[in-house]
């Protein structure tokens, strides 16, 4: 995205936050109950401008048609979610505006000399050893289908964003994002282990859990994208998870340990896996008391959801 359309996107949710400022108050007001006499309060609600909230909306929809086509995931989740022009409605839409600037500065990289850097420049070199993270989320084919397109939608953009969140508190580059799964780039493999943690500690929904795979090794980076057999590897060690977790490599598992050591209370549990055209490997299952709490609570919260009983083995 250029630097002029970012600008108009900054114009269009200014606006979409003036709608919302300039929101009538109805309700909050006490009253007492007619029959049992006693006080209550009524309902907050806010009505917005019908008229200036359409022409935003059609502004809105026309600028993502525009830049990225109406087949495209940012122009259906806008339009999916401004069905109505009411005040949560153009918040939700708002959001949605908000996610879609923020991917296209993380993601995308602008050309303009203020934006942000490309992975090359990232990288330093066309070849060079990195730490690589691929995440994806456990039954997101299931929930989507219970939560139907518009809120799973919704779901997604707010664990996007929190993952990216997360990783900007590392020395990292986030590569792309494919469907439900997040590829980033670490300078170190510890950095990747930390961010794997925090981000399956917390991934910005609660029945949302995520399998993660770490590699580390020699990797080629081009048009702003990594190559070499390390990727294929580590996306490899990603799907040998049966569900939630994070599997690292023997590379990554020494370099963590290297830095901080047991009383990191970080354990790396071994596991000898079949990753297909690589073979058998040992790679370690990683484990701490606050993970192992967290996966229980976001297995019971998925289970809630999804209306299932069954523990699964793979529960740590």
């Amino acid at each position: 995205m250029e630097q002029r359309a970012l600008d108009r996107l900054n114009e269009l949710i200014e606006t979409g936050g003036s709608i919302l400022n300039s929101a009538t108050r109805h309700g909050g007001q006490t009253r007492v109950a007619f029959v049992s006499r006693e006080p209550y309060r009524t309902a907050v609600t806010y009505s917005i401008d019908i008229q200036i909230g359409s022409k935003w909306r059609t502004s809105c929809l026309n600028f993502l048609e525009t830049q990225f086509g109406i087949d495209s995931r940012y122009y259906e989740s806008y339009q999916g979610s401004i069905r109505q022009l009411s005040y949560g409605h153009v918040r939700k839409a708002l959001g949605v505006l908000e996610a879609v600037k923020e991917d296209q500065q993380v993601r995308l990289a602008p050309h303009s000399i203020d934006a942000m850097r490309t992975l090359e420049e990232w990288a330093g070199s066309q070849h060079l050893s990195l730490g690589l993270v691929f995440t994806d989320i456990v039954a997101s084919t299931e929930i989507g289908k219970k939560r139907g397109d518009d809120k799973w939608i919704d779901d997604l953009f707010a664990h996007f964003t929190l993952g990216r969140e997360i990783a900007s508190c590392f020395d990292s580059y986030v590569v792309k994002v494919i469907g439900d799964s997040l590829m980033v780039a670490f300078r170190t493999a510890s950095d990747a282990v930390s961010f794997a943690i925090n981000f399956e500690e917390n991934t910005g929904v609660d029945y949302i859990s995520i399998r993660v795979g770490i590699n580390s090794g020699d990797v080629e980076v081009r048009e702003n994208d990594i190559y070499g057999l390390n990727v294929n590897f580590t996306s490899r060690v990603q799907h040998a998870l049966k569900g939630g977790g994070i599997l690292v490599t023997n590379s990554v598992q020494r370099d963590y340990d290297k830095r901080f050591g047991e009383s990191s209370g970080v354990r790396f549990i071994p596991r000898e896996v079949d990753l297909k055209s690589f073979g058998k490997e040992t790679v370690f299952f990683v484990a701490t008391p606050a993970l192992k709490k967290t996966r229980q609570e976001k297995f019971n919260s998925r289970q809630a959801l999804l209306g299932k009983t069954k523990v699964p083995s793979w529960l740590v």
